[in-house]
């Protein structure tokens, strides 16, 4: 095929081919529905018969669906202590001592607002007992932050 037929047909013209740039008779094209391009039969580019394929609805809905339990997260066990300890003390009161076991790790506020970790030795009643004396004095409704409880999120 020439870049120029030399023939002349009448009522049909020269087109250029948009896919291969040939230059061919407009009746020897077609337009390709899903790029527009005009192009010479034979080198078009037909929809795969993949893309006619309809999907169908897909119920994801579950059966008899519970609705979900109240998260009951205990989280780290804060506290306050309910009497002032004084600086080079080793016995803190506090609100209660549940869950505080021996050998805890345990965060208290200090006056100043700083935070001293100290380590449970004994537990009495509500007065903890540490290892380390305390650096500065405590006041009363100080916070203590168990940091070994468990937290625990349990579903009912």
């Amino acid at each position: 095929m020439s870049v120029f037929p030399r023939k002349v047909r009448p009522g049909d013209h020269l087109v250029v081919d948009d896919r291969t740039g040939f230059t061919v008779w407009a009746s020897k094209t077609i337009r390709e529905a899903l790029t527009g391009y005009r192009v010479e039969r034979g080198r078009d580019d037909p929809r795969h018969p993949q893309e006619f394929l309809r999907t169908k609805a897909d119920k994801q809905a579950v059966a008899n669906p519970r609705p979900p339990g109240t998260a009951n997260y205990a989280g780290a066990l804060i506290t306050a202590t309910t009497a002032a300890a004084s600086a080079g003390a080793q016995d803190i009161v506090v609100e209660t001592a549940a869950r505080f076991l021996v050998a805890d790790r345990i965060r208290i506020q200090l006056s100043t607002g700083d935070y001293f970790l100290a380590t449970v030795v004994g537990i009495s009643g509500t007065t903890v007992s540490i290892l380390e004396r305390l650096p500065e004095s405590v006041a009363s409704g100080a916070l203590v932050v168990n940091l070994s409880a468990d937290a625990t999120v349990s579903y009912s």
